[in-house]
């Protein structure tokens, strides 16, 4: 049997170029409004004071995005002016949020908007430890930002739900295919749950074992991966039902410490969460 497939009529063709250019149309017009937005805003933002762009997120509790709560708890702990504008969609040249203005020039990527102001500004945290204490403070950036998140994002992503951590139901939608892809490029979408929820566990005890009581990683003086530690226990306590909370809350009392010592210093506008 010989299967006969009909080329699509003139009539559809037209209809299908209509709508990939009314879309792409409607792509350039949103990004030169912002554009235009943007320009007009940034010739009312004060000198010296950093501007910070982020995900729009509750007052009573932490931002979803580790990025945009490690960003402006930084800010906080610096002591840096600073004010928010919120939006979902206007990005960075680069398509991130967060990102800073600052006297009129645009600075993207978490990390390095930290680096950047932490030399502009004089303000060393991590910049101040030892050689030593910076090589392993590097070590556990890595650790949390490359191998706990994805940990996180797959008990998140996989298994959760947009009520479960508080994501409006369209974004959560937006972003969890895209997750769900980035989960299975990382390799870790390519693991069961009990060998992923495993790979957190692990994580985080050598967490609790090398902060083991002390007020921050590396003894009185708060560092840079404090901050991000700190973000992303958060998360964990605010959003996420499961078995990396359960971990952290029944078996890691040090990071719980560590996370109730920042939020009362610099989030005290934050609920209180029973634990």
């Amino acid at each position: 049997m010989q299967l006969t497939i009909e080329a699509p009529s003139n009539d559809t063709l037209k209809k299908i170029a209509f709508g990939v250019t009314s879309y792409y149309l409607f792509r350039l017009a949103l990004r030169f409004y912002f554009k235009y937005k943007r320009n007009q805003k940034q010739k009312s933002y004060p000198n010296d004071v950093v501007i910070l762009h982020q995900f729009p997120s509750s007052k009573s509790k932490p931002s979803l995005s580790v990025p945009c709560l490690k960003l402006e708890t930084w800010l906080r702990v610096s002591g840096l002016k600073y004010q928010n504008e919120y939006s979902y969609f206007d990005r960075s040249q680069q398509g991130q949020l967060p990102y800073i203005t600052l006297n009129g020039e645009e600075y993207h990527d978490s990390q390095f908007i930290i680096e950047h102001l932490s030399k502009k500004f004089d303000k060393p945290f991590t910049f101040a430890l030892s050689t030593t204490d910076q090589a392993i403070a590097r070590g556990f950036f890595k650790l949390l930002e490359e191998s706990f998140k994805w940990s996180m994002y797959y008990h998140r992503f996989m298994f959760g739900k947009a009520s479960d951590i508080g994501m409006p139901y369209l974004v959560f939608k937006l972003f969890k295919p895209r997750l769900r892809k980035a989960l299975s490029v990382q390799g870790y979408g390519r693991h069961t749950a009990e060998e992923v929820y495993h790979i957190g566990k692990q994580d985080l005890e050598a967490l609790e074992n090398f902060l083991n009581g002390k007020n921050y990683l590396f003894g009185d003086n708060i560092s840079n991966e404090d901050v991000v530690l700190f973000c992303f226990v958060a998360q964990l306590i605010y959003f996420d039902k499961g078995p990396l909370r359960q971990f952290v809350v029944k078996f890691c009392p040090s990071l719980v410490r560590h996370f109730k010592k920042i939020k009362e210093e610099y989030w005290k506008e934050w609920r209180d969460v029973e634990l």
